[in-house]
This record gives C-alpha cells, structure tokens and sequence, in this order.
C-alpha cells in the first residue's frame, strides 16, 4: 500500500541522510541529526493524523455497505473522532519512540567515536594504511589477503562488490569505504522491543517502520468495523483468510470463523481478541449476519 511506503520513505531518507553527517569530517555531527530528526517526526506525525481518519471512515463506509446488502439499519452514532484521535496518539508515541532511538543511536555512536580518539573516523582516513585492522574491527568483516606481484589485493566485499587495491589512491579509498559505511548503515539494528515474554528483539529502521505502518493501518480498519457492527447493532463478523498465511500461526483458530463481538450468540464463541492479532497480521473481519451466513452457505450448496 502507498501509505505505508511513505511512510517508510521518511525513515529511509532520514537513514541515508544521518550516514552522509557521522561518516564525514564536519562538525556539529549530534545537532544537524537531531534537527533531522525532528523533521522526521513532524513528517511522520503528519502521516498518521491524515491516513488514520482515511482508512478508519473508508473501512466504516465499506461495512455500512455490506450491512445494507444484508438488509440491516443503523441504529445509533458512537463519537468516531475520539477513537481516530486516541490513535492518532498512539502512533504519534511510537513514533517518538522511533526518534528517541535513533538519537540514542547517534549519540552513542559520536560518544565512542570521541572517546576512542575518532577511532572510526579516523581508520576511515587511514584505511590505506591498515586496511586489515580496519575491515576487521569496524566492519567485522573476513578479509581474505593474497600476494600478487608486489601487490596486496582484498578479497570483494559482498554486500557492496568493492574491490579494493593497494594500488587505489588515497582520495577513492577514502570515498569508496565512506560509501560502503553509508550502505553498511542500513543494516544497523536502531529499534529494540521487548517482547511479551521478557526478551529484546531488534528491528532494522526500514523493518520497524513499514511493520508498524502496516500494523496499524490494519487495526484501525478493523477497529472500524467493529465501530460501524456496533452502531448497526450487528453481532457477527467473519474473520478473514487473508493474502497469505500469518508466519506466527496464532491466527490459525480464527482465520475463515465467525465470532460474535457481543459473546450473546448461542451459536458462534465471543471474539475475545483484537486485530490484528501481532504485527504484520494479513487478517481482516467483516460484518456478517444469520441470514447472510445462510445464504452463503445455499451458494456453497448450489
């Protein structure tokens, strides 16, 4: 979906914009990335306050629709703009969180660099002259050294297919490695969630960010639905398939089953959960009733 690629877009440039500062000579490195950032979050702030209301009253009116195919009326108004707000707001606090992050990140990062005398910046400069000790303590790389008629030849780097010569001048040795580290920085693990269960687990910046772009434009679908079933008097949704199939397999009791969201029904169990179930869940509901679930089942018969 377009939103959520915006929305990983903001982070992405952001990404790419902090490697060019801490990977160069300039100083000032914490102040201009704070600065950044900050744009980042008001970008990103943004985003959630025109997308929530969009895809929550498009979710709605797409309900009310099968509700009428099914026959039903509204009943009552329940304030929808209290519930877009508050989540707005929860997804303006993860994206502070997000922010917060980063400057840890950052911070930590000119902190050891000034401690240990510029150490990274500093074998960024000094790359040609201990190119092993540099591949090895900043990019934790293997390097594979041969000998070849006088000259010290390093094997390809995969991720970025440099190849790197002795006999490079200083200035393209200079250039390529900072370009290397600006890739390299892609891959850093920013974000770290505990878990439900006490563990930490660490998303790289572009997973974080289109995981919980996608998450919540799947809550606040569903959140819809229930909000329209609710002002319908509508008891029954049907929890759908999905795309594919949910990696966690925590969605498999519910997927193609129909719930009731009042726990009244004598027929169908009380939908006790919320949707999505865990981030990135591909399943959705949709209102149903008696006489809809019968009809489809004549169809299925047919």
């Amino acid at each position: 979906m377009e939103e959520i690629k915006e929305f990983s877009l903001i982070y992405l440039k952001l990404q790419k914009n902090i490697a060019k500062i801490l990977f160069s000579n300039k100083p000032g490195k914490s102040q201009k990335i704070l600065l950044m950032s900050i744009t980042a979050k008001q970008k990103a702030d943004k985003w959630a306050e025109k997308y929530v209301p969009i895809k929550f009253n498009k979710a709605a009116k797409k309900a009310q629709k099968k509700l009428t195919r099914l026959r039903e009326k509204k009943k009552r108004n329940i304030n929808k703009e209290k519930i877009i707000k508050s989540r707005i707001n929860i997804i303006k606090d993860r994206v502070t969180f997000i922010h917060n992050s980063i400057m840890f990140f950052v911070n930590e990062y000119i902190a050891i660099n000034e401690k240990t005398n510029g150490f990274v910046v500093a074998n960024i400069q000094n790359f040609y002259r201990e190119p092993v000790k540099f591949r090895k303590t900043v990019l934790g790389a293997e390097v594979k050294k041969e000998v070849r008629a006088g000259l010290t030849i390093f094997d390809r780097y995969t991720k970025t297919g440099f190849l790197y010569r002795a006999t490079l001048s200083r200035g393209e040795i200079q250039r390529n490695i900072k370009k290397l580290l600006i890739r390299k920085f892609g891959d850093i693990d920013f974000i770290a969630i505990t878990t439900r269960s006490g563990k930490i687990r660490r998303y790289q910046l572009k997973t974080y960010t289109e995981m919980l772009a996608r998450t919540e434009m799947s809550y606040i679908q569903n959140r819809a639905i229930k909000v329209t079933c609710q002002e319908w008097e509508n008891d029954l949704v049907i929890i759908l398939p999905g795309f594919s199939k949910c990696t966690s397999g925590i969605c498999d009791n519910y997927a193609g089953q129909i719930f009731s969201l009042s726990g009244r029904s004598k027929t169908y169990p009380v939908l006790d959960v919320e949707f999505p179930l865990h981030p990135n869940c591909v399943h959705g509901m949709s209102p149903t009733t008696q006489e809809g679930i019968a009809a489809d089942k004549e169809r299925e018969a047919a």
